[in-house]
């Protein structure tokens, strides 16, 4: 990707290669889905999260160099509703599973984000690196 094809490339070191430039390009992804979702005012309802789970893989697709976004909210310790209109969730780190897909160049990286019960902490991550070669495809799972 590098040369004139990305408009941004002279902005960044030139150490930065295509595997660190899709890699910091994923965490940027992660991130916007993250901070956007959080505390979001839901009502439980299937239906009403999937159109939100859409939205936001639209959303996060808009920025460079994005493959595919998937988004996932799934409520965990959650009261029965319907009592009220004040009877509502907010999103919460734990309810999220998160997975994008960025390109860079030859690169291509899966990032993840999942809540670790053990760490007891929504864990950002890269699963995977893939980087092409003229005719070879090496890929690195995390």
């Amino acid at each position: 990707m590098k040369g004139n094809k990305d408009p941004a490339v002279g902005y960044f070191d030139s150490s930065v290669d295509d595997v660190r430039r899709a890699c910091f390009e994923s965490g940027i992804a992660l991130a916007t889905l993250y901070h956007s979702l959080l505390g979001l005012p839901v009502r439980t309802d299937r239906k009403q999260l999937e159109l939100i789970e859409r939205a936001f893989e639209t959303m996060v697709m808009n920025q460079p160099y994005r493959r595919s976004a998937r988004v996932r909210i799934v409520p965990k310790d959650v009261r029965i509703e319907g009592k009220d209109a004040y009877d509502y969730q907010e999103i919460r780190g734990d309810w999220l599973e998160l997975e994008v897909v960025v390109g860079y160049g030859r690169a291509i990286v899966v990032a993840k984000m999942s809540y670790v019960k053990e760490m007891n902490y929504p864990l950002m991550r890269i699963s995977s690196i893939t980087e092409e070669s003229q005719n070879k495809s090496h890929t690195l799972n995390l």
